[in-house]
């Protein structure tokens, strides 16, 4: 799965292969926001939330923007240029952010309404997302964080 392959670069720090990967993800799907390109703004969210190898994943997803004009759609690519650039759909940030927060029935209620964004989007945004903190909990466990 391209996905996973992606998220093993990533992890595993090899930033070439994270590009290729995500390059891979570029415009795959249907729909005005194509699912990979919303998996990539999910995923970007998360680190850039949680400043994960901050300049590199700046760097990854700059480039992926940059790819993304000839690889997907305009509004799709003016999309992940906005996630390129930390600025997200408030759906994106409320469920990012709710995790940290002590009441528990905000990721609830923020994902509830993610999901509710787009036909598939709101799905595909949520599993880049998790993926993300999988990331993120598997660095904590390795002392990576």
């Amino acid at each position: 799965m391209r996905t996973r392959a992606f998220c093993e670069a990533v992890k595993n720090h090899n930033d070439i292969a994270a590009l290729e990967a995500g390059a891979l993800l570029l415009g795959l799907g249907a729909g005005l926001t194509p699912s990979g390109d919303d998996y990539l703004v999910g995923f970007f969210a998360v680190l850039f939330f949680c400043s994960y190898r901050s300049e590199t994943m700046q760097q990854l997803a700059h480039n992926l923007a940059q790819n993304a004009r000839e690889s997907t759609n305009i509004i799709s690519a003016t999309y992940i240029k906005s996630a390129s650039e930390k600025r997200f759909k408030k759906e994106i940030s409320a469920l990012v952010q709710s995790v940290y927060q002590p009441d528990k029935n905000l990721i609830a209620q923020s994902l509830t309404l993610l999901l509710e964004v787009g036909s598939t989007s709101g799905t595909d945004i949520t599993q880049g997302i998790l993926d993300a903190f999988l990331i993120l909990i598997s660095g904590e466990k390795n002392n990576e964080i």
